[in-house]
């Protein structure tokens, strides 16, 4: 499977998705904006070890509340629209690469709690 294949196939009602890769030196991959537009009920999302980047469509996932993105070596940034997300509270970026940077405003929003797992302390 890969991406394009596993949204076509799955139900768009899942509402806790996981894809953890244990693999050093597997390849990342760029989340489809497809992926957002589909699972609207998704509240948690687990990528770990296998993004690169993260669509500005992502504030699709409204009911998104934890997004797990441990270990993605290539991931430079997050898209600014998780600051828009109403239910988003818990962000976990433990192995992000030294380069990361998180998008304007995110630590007005959000506390890092020790080891990059970030809690929202801030809702519009």
């Amino acid at each position: 499977y890969g991406f394009d294949e596993l949204i076509r196939n799955l139900s768009s009602n899942v509402k806790f998705f996981e894809i953890v890769c244990t693999e050093k030196n597997y390849p990342q991959y760029d989340l489809p904006s497809e992926f957002c537009e589909r699972f609207t009920q998704l509240e948690t999302l687990v990528l770990e070890n296998i993004v690169s980047s993260i669509p500005d469509n992502i504030s699709n996932l409204r009911n998104l509340t934890v997004l797990n993105l441990k270990g993605n070596r290539e991931l430079k940034t997050l898209p600014s629209s998780v600051l828009k997300m109403g239910n988003f509270d818990k962000v976990i970026l433990r192995n992000a690469p030294d380069d990361f940077t998180p998008p304007q405003g995110f630590d007005e929003y959000f506390e890092d709690m020790g080891d990059n797992f970030y809690y929202r302390t801030k809702f519009d």
